[in-house]
């Protein structure tokens, strides 16, 4: 009996498991599994996929070799681009996109990146379709209510050449019983005859417009049913009309093209004032406000738990903030640079919402704006004023073109909507950093220098008290925080 060495066992074991093992590593499998749940609608899933095949190989190409003489379409940039686009994350799906062009030029990266540049959402494309499927049934309603009118028409030409034969032939029997009128006895038996004929000719006349009537009721409340559904469709479709003129309030300036040094302004958002109505619609909407803030990235948000942690240890309570004195103290001891404040109130059946934007340092208020909206419109009403907030507070650079001991003169002021009390970070940049195979510019080297404060804003330049000092010369950035 021959006799086999455990390490010649273990040996064979690892050679046939190694190529199992490292097969779940390649990057088109990685590639193959984001196509897959891209497929379902599971696009966060199909990202992670995308990325851990493109952190293998990086470039998106038309022809990739995967093994032996085997070759794929290899797209993992494009196609995460696509998987943002449809999750709404349009500044990841821009990057993504314009990413994939860079390695190799694509339609249909092209396409969601033409899309993202006129403003087309997804939001966008799926209203349309609805659209489209209401005229559609438009078209069908009216086509069923011609229909029903031709057969209503038909059944009545049908129902009068049926009395009209009959009468015919009550003419041609009264005129069979006059040749018989030469025997009294059949004149008699004539009269009888005309006489029921004339009574079943009154009872049918009678019977075909008590049918006529309920028939003609009927097919007045189907009218009135097809109208209503007619009308119904209108409407539907005028409100999806006027959706589509509201569209969303566009960004002034552009978050992803502005150098972003240091820490974004601080901001902390006050329980909501709901006149009229409960807590949970003031909570509803401070939430909501919260995430759409978070969602743009202008601002860095401080968190609700940390905010209600912070003022019940200071023995105020979320909902004893009621006056703009108190609230700003409370900002100041949560490191808030900036509070915002709010009212609600319902007006005829509609929600009418004011925020304001306080400067904790000079309790100044640097924004106010106010929506009116319906109930079920407090989520596109909420990403409307965080838009608001964000054009009232542009994210702009300029360059520092005179230094005193003191202060700072930058070379941007009002027309670009900097306000006496912006704050800004001043910056130092350096040497270029450059892509190692395309020589394309990615970004530059950066030198934070300090803080400033604008006291002065004339329409092309402004001048900032320096709160925060550091080796600032002219040439120098500054890009508001």
């Amino acid at each position: 009996m021959i006799k086999v060495s455990k390490y010649l066992i273990f040996t064979l074991f690892l050679v046939l498991c190694i190529p199992l093992i490292s097969a779940e590593d390649k990057f088109y499998n990685y590639y193959e599994k984001g196509l897959q749940y891209m497929k379902v609608g599971d696009f966060n899933r199909a990202i992670v996929e995308f990325k851990s095949a493109y952190s293998l190989q990086f470039e998106d190409t038309k022809k990739k070799r995967t093994y032996g003489t085997k070759f794929i379409e290899y797209f993992p940039h494009r196609e995460a681009g696509i998987c943002y686009y449809l999750l709404e994350e349009y500044d990841n799906a821009r990057q993504e996109l314009e990413l994939s062009l860079s390695y190799k030029k694509s339609d249909r990266a092209q396409e969601y990146l033409n899309k993202i540049a006129t403003g087309i959402t997804h939001t966008d494309e799926n209203r349309e379709k609805e659209l489209a499927k209401l005229e559609e049934k438009k078209k069908q309603l009216s086509m069923e209510q011609e229909k029903l009118e031709k057969e209503t028409k038909e059944k009545e030409r049908k129902e009068k050449e049926a009395l009209a034969k009959k009468e015919e032939e009550l003419k041609q029997k009264e005129q069979e019983k006059k040749l018989k009128e030469q025997n009294e006895l059949e004149a008699i038996a004539l009269k009888k005859e005309r006489e029921k004929l004339e009574k079943e000719k009154l009872a049918q006349e009678k019977a075909l417009k008590e049918k006529q009537e309920k028939e003609a009721l009927a097919l007045k409340k189907e009218k009135e049913k097809i109208q209503r559904e007619m009308d119904e469709l209108e409407r539907k479709k005028k409100e999806l009309s006027q959706n589509n003129t509201k569209a969303n309030v566009p960004l002034t300036s552009d978050l992803i093209k502005i150098t972003r040094v240091g820490s974004p302004l601080a901001v902390a958002i006050m329980p909501i004032d709901s006149k009229g109505s409960g807590a949970e619609l003031s909570s509803m909407i401070m939430d909501k406000l919260i995430t759409n803030l978070v969602k743009k990235r202008r601002f860095k948000v401080i968190e609700r738990e940390f905010l209600e942690k912070i003022i019940n240890e200071q023995s105020l309570g979320m909902t004893g903030i009621v006056d703009e004195e108190t609230a700003i103290n409370a900002g100041k001891v949560i490191g808030a640079e900036a509070i915002i404040m709010g009212k609600q109130n319902e007006v005829g059946g509609d929600m009418h919402i004011s925020v304001r934007v306080i400067d904790v340092e000079t309790s100044e208020t640097i924004t106010a704006n106010e929506i009116v909206s319906e109930k079920d419109e407090l989520e596109r009403a909420m990403e409307k004023i965080a838009v608001m907030i964000i054009n009232d507070m542009p994210l702009y650079e300029g360059s520092i073109i005179k230094v005193d001991p003191e202060q700072v003169y930058l070379d941007i002021g009002e027309d670009l909507g900097v306000r006496k009390g912006t704050r800004f970070t001043l910056y130092r940049k350096g040497e270029e950093i450059r892509h190692p195979s395309t020589n394309e510019i990615l970004g530059y080297n950066v030198t934070p220098l300090g803080e400033a404060i604008t006291t002065n804003v004339q329409e092309k330049m402004s001048i900032a008290k320096i709160i925060k000092p550091g080796a600032i010369q002219i040439g120098d950035k500054a890009v508001i925080k």
